[in-house]
């Protein structure tokens, strides 16, 4: 099955297909290729570390999918927090970001069904 990645911030725009992947910015321009080879878990971390300004040092502490939302634990040397995305018609988008912790009723706030925010606030 194809899989089409696409990222929208508002200073780069991520386009993903089955072959490469490019981050469009002025700051700093990043290829990926065989995107077809990644798993959704792969994918949404690498859409998670690219989407981070220049000279950042986030890493990834977890990430949970459930259906078509991922939750994805970051930190750098200062802060912690986490990225919500979802996957629509086949594309993965950031939803939220925050420097904190995501509980359920936060993610429902942010439009993830009950039963999806339940098991994503659960890891």
């Amino acid at each position: 099955m194809k899989t089409v990645f696409r990222l929208v911030l508002s200073t780069s725009l991520v386009v993903c297909g089955a072959i490469t992947c490019t981050i469009v910015s002025p700051q700093f321009p990043v290829v990926a290729e065989n995107w077809e080879m990644y798993s959704d878990e792969q994918a949404v971390q690498q859409l998670v570390l690219q989407a981070e300004p220049v000279g950042s040092l986030r890493q990834i502490d977890s990430t949970k999918i459930v259906e078509n939302y991922a939750l994805v634990g970051i930190s750098d040397d200062y802060t912690g927090g986490v990225v919500l995305l979802k996957k629509d018609n086949g594309t993965w988008t950031i939803v939220f970001e925050t420097g904190g912790a995501l509980g359920k009723s936060d993610l429902i706030r942010k439009g993830v069904p009950e039963y999806i925010a339940e098991e994503l606030s659960s890891y």
